[in-house]
């Protein structure tokens, strides 16, 4: 009776441990995908002019023009001018001064001809020859020094016009026609809209990992556009730790001081496949994933009489986005992995496939 008994006790043991591991796992199946493209974080940029400048007056006086607000100029035109009758009276006695030296020189270089001629017939003293040539180097240095307070003035005179540096448009004006104007005070702000730039700050741990002339998104409004890493700043904020990027932007004028948002890629792709999240199983030795290894089905049998075993495949992962995970491993693109299911699944286990797999 004790051994009846004990073997009815061995038996039930037996069935318990013996029907889970008879029992298919229901799971589900998915797709394992290529890479799409880089998760991306957005930063905000401003539209700015690659060229613009606060231009002053290097003259002092009464200003006699003034661009106009708004007004479109090209590189050479003039923007502003300081009254300068003065400067023009002062060039032409420079200029008779000038006159009068060349005058001088010539007429010496004339006597000194004179001269040699009378000393090769010993009709003149080698004192008279020498004092000559002392008189004529005189007048010489007289002339260029004429001609020095010549071009003094001309420059003086240059210095009363504001001349435009770069194509560009009148953004500001601050000082009016008929205002006094002392050297070095602001007279307008100059802009250059054609040659635009996106400028913008982000993360040091962001900006390490974009190559030269790298290539982003950008979004203006409802519009969408590309821009080209141009330069980047030497160093980053001590504060912000925040680097300052230059975008060309392509293909499109927008207005300057416009606000922008750039993507900058927190990772460039890896290489790797992307899976559903709850593929990925966590144990001890590391992240896994679980596919279909081998499929036996009896002859003539329907779809419900296979038996379907997995395996498993060590991953790491990579980095994850939008519900996925990308990971490297002995895994392809197109491979089928369980996704619904795999926590708890071990090597060759039976498994069987849900709806919708």
């Amino acid at each position: 009776m004790i051994k009846r008994c004990v073997h009815v006790a061995i038996g039930s043991v037996v069935m318990m441990v013996a029907l889970p591991l008879l029992a298919a796992k229901p799971v589900v199946l998915a797709v394992a995908e290529a890479e799409h493209a880089a998760p991306v974080s957005w930063y905000s940029g401003t539209v700015q002019s690659q060229q613009e400048a606060r231009l002053s007056m290097e003259a002092t006086g009464r200003l006699t023009a003034v661009a106009t607000f708004g007004q479109t100029v090209k590189k050479g035109d003039v923007l502003a001018e300081v009254k300068a009758d003065a400067l023009t009276l002062q060039l032409k006695i420079e200029q008779m001064e000038a006159r009068k030296a060349k005058a001088y020189v010539d007429h010496l270089v004339v006597e000194l001809a004179r001269l040699n001629k009378l000393a090769k017939k010993r009709n003149v003293s080698e004192t008279d020859q020498a004092k000559a040539r002392h008189d004529l180097a005189i007048r010489r240095i007289e002339l260029d020094n004429a001609r020095l307070q010549v071009n003094v003035i001309q420059e003086q005179l240059a210095r009363t016009q504001l001349i435009a540096p770069f194509d560009g448009t009148v953004n500001s004006v601050f000082k009016s026609q008929g205002e006094y104007i002392n050297q070095g005070e602001s007279v307008l702000h100059l802009v250059n809209t054609a040659q635009q730039e996106i400028r913008l700050q982000a993360p040091i741990s962001v900006t390490a990992l974009l190559p030269a002339a790298a290539t982003l998104d950008v979004t203006v409004g409802t519009d969408t556009l590309t821009a080209t890493l141009d330069t980047r700043s030497a160093s980053a904020d001590a504060r912000s730790r925040l680097m300052e990027l230059r975008l060309l932007p392509q293909g499109k004028v927008m207005t300057i001081g416009q606000p922008v948002k750039v993507a900058i890629p927190t990772r460039f792709k890896s290489g790797g496949v992307l899976v559903p999240r709850d593929a990925i199983v966590t144990g001890k030795q590391g992240s896994a994933l679980f596919v279909i290894s081998e499929i036996n089905r009896a002859k003539g049998s329907d779809a419900d009489s296979e038996e379907i075993k997995v395996k498993s495949i060590p991953v790491d992962v990579l980095y994850s986005s939008g519900g996925k995970v990308a990971v490297k491993g002995d895994i392809t693109i197109g491979r089928e992995v369980v996704v619904r299911g795999a926590s708890g699944l071990i090597d060759g286990q039976q498994v069987q496939l849900l709806e919708g797999s």
